[in-house]
């Protein structure tokens, strides 16, 4: 994922396609085990006869203690409900009314590993965070219950799990996942009876793989056809709604950020983004965000930048990014604030969207103006005068520069201005050169959109 996010890749799964799959292989798993199954099935196969080795438990109004109650965790709830199992549930991210909705009764993890008779896993992994069922957490667990895990298999601490089963505390457990895959064969789970093992089944059914082969290759269709991003992992999603809504606020975005970073002097160290007005009360801008730090970077980078790997490539090269959002919409009921800091200092530039989707830059430095972020453009800082103009339209006359519009931004007359000339023309470096022999000027630039 890092290697594809950098080259600017999508990255997406189809975590839905094997749903059922996994649901059905955890209730698998807790019927084998409570029967003793698998050992029946040895058993006999060797020859023997033994009825009375194998009495097992019936699931009928036991307690299923259920940690995390996403797509299969609700899956697997509804099949327990069905054997007249009683459901406990543990998941920091589910409503009360989803949990009645599901006919579960959401409790502390604590409370349901100590009433649960069978605990099952169905939590996502979190990288750096210890066992979700370690040495602690399994001496909680009721005694003579059953322990089943067909999520991840960094969630329980298989050496604990281990001696629990030899003291007797914990009846049995079912395991298709494990801390390293494929695992060592001296798992200390392996040696023992009350011990079920699958290699990693859980989506392996012919119906999932084919609903995943499917799934994917229409979020592929959408993204190509539609911009629609879904499932990605390496990039926020969005609904073709959201997505229709956003797309002037992506291209503004992008042609702000590569407008302000051509004016600033240095290398940007610190991007900062800021949603105004109502735009600010809009969910995810991430999309957004990338879209701005996608044009300041694209300028000056040789490798391909896009909203995929535009923050990590931004990361990467020590410059941050920040978001924020500000309920005051000033002139205008949207607008994107991008602020960029160099050693040198800061510069900032605000724009919006007119008309017809148009971007226009309404701001630079708190210099107000308006201007549509395209072609070839020259900006510079001026004491505001009469005949500049005059004096830069000669210049540009001289070279043959046809001047398509004039935008002008200032404090007050006779104070700081900012002028942006549009031009036709490519802007030759003996052209600039004069332009700065021009006192009242400075920082003058050539800028292209």
């Amino acid at each position: 994922v890092p290697a594809a996010t950098k080259a600017g890749i999508l990255v997406m799964n189809a975590p839905e396609g094997n749903t059922i799959a996994a649901a059905e292989h955890t209730l698998a798993m807790v019927l084998s085990l409570v029967r003793n199954i698998p050992r029946a099935d040895a058993s006999l196969r060797a020859g023997e006869w033994k009825r009375s080795q194998f009495v097992g438990h019936e699931l009928f109004q036991k307690t299923l203690g259920v940690v995390g109650l996403g797509r299969i965790g609700a899956e697997v709830t509804r099949r327990a409900l069905a054997f007249g199992m009683q459901v406990l549930a543990h998941d920091p991210f589910v409503t009360p009314e989803r949990a009645r909705a599901l006919g579960v009764e959401l409790v502390d993890m604590e409370v349901l590993f100590r009433r649960a008779d069978v605990v099952t896993l169905h939590a996502p992994l979190i990288k750096g965070k210890p066992h979700l069922l370690g040495a602690r957490e399994i001496g909680l667990l009721k005694k003579g219950c059953f322990v089943v895990n067909c999520a991840r298999g960094g969630l329980l601490d298989e050496a604990a799990l281990a001696a629990a089963i030899k003291a007797g505390r914990v009846a049995g457990a079912a395991l298709d996942v494990f801390q390293s895959e494929p695992p060592d064969p001296g798992n200390p789970l392996f040696g023992l009876k009350e011990v079920i093992v699958t290699p990693h089944l859980g989506a392996s059914t012919a119906e999932a793989q084919v609903n995943v082969a499917r799934v994917i290759a229409m979020q592929i269709r959408d993204y190509l056809l539609d911009g629609l991003v879904q499932n990605a992992v390496n990039a926020p999603a969005a609904t073709p709604e959201i997505m229709k809504e956003l797309a002037p606020y992506l291209k503004l975005a992008e042609r702000v950020g590569r407008f302000l970073v051509q004016i600033v002097e240095g290398a940007p160290k610190q991007v900062t983004v800021e949603y105004r007005g109502d735009l600010a009360a809009r969910g995810n801008l991430a999309l957004v965000t990338a879209a701005a730090v996608k044009g300041v970077l694209s300028i000056a980078l040789p490798e391909r930048v896009t909203y995929i790997n535009a923050l990590a490539i931004a990361k990467e090269r020590g410059i941050e990014v920040q978001e924020g959002k500000s309920s005051e919409s000033g002139d205008f009921n949207s607008s994107v604030l991008l602020r960029i800091r160099t050693a040198a200092g800061q510069r900032s530039m605000e724009g919006t969207v007119i008309g017809k989707d148009e971007p226009h830059i309404v701001a630079i430095d708190e210099l107000h103006l308006d201007v549509v972020p395209e072609g070839v453009m020259i900006i510079f800082t001026n004491v505001d005068r009469p005949g500049i103009v005059g004096k830069v339209g000669t210049i540009l006359g001289k070279g043959k520069i046809n001047i398509a519009g004039l935008h002008l931004g200032r404090v007050a007359i006779g104070k700081r201005a900012v002028s942006i000339f549009s031009v036709d023309n490519e802007v030759a470096p003996g052209i600039l050169k004069d332009l700065a022999t021009i006192a009242e000027l400075s920082d003058v630039k050539v800028v292209k959109v």
